[in-house]
């Protein structure tokens, strides 16, 4: 941790990453602050969740309404 005060979050969990940011501003002075967000590329779209090639790839304009349903369906 090269005397940084490490912080882990859920980085798709947005109430985790406000704290995680708003902690350094309390602490001031003290070591400098390292947030590592663990998150899953492509997180709720089916066909995109934790593969690699999504990373850069660009969405197709024919996908485009599937992956705002899968986006907007409660999860699983």
């Amino acid at each position: 941790d090269f005397g940084w005060d490490t912080v882990e979050v859920d980085g798709h969990d947005l109430a985790a990453l406000i704290h995680a940011l708003d902690v350094p501003r309390a602490t001031a002075g003290g070591p400098p602050r390292m947030i590592v967000a663990h998150t899953l590329k492509g997180k709720g779209v089916s066909f995109m969740e934790n593969v690699r090639s999504w990373h850069a790839d660009e969405i197709a304009p024919e996908q485009y309404e599937r992956v705002l349903l899968e986006l907007q369906a409660p999860p699983a």
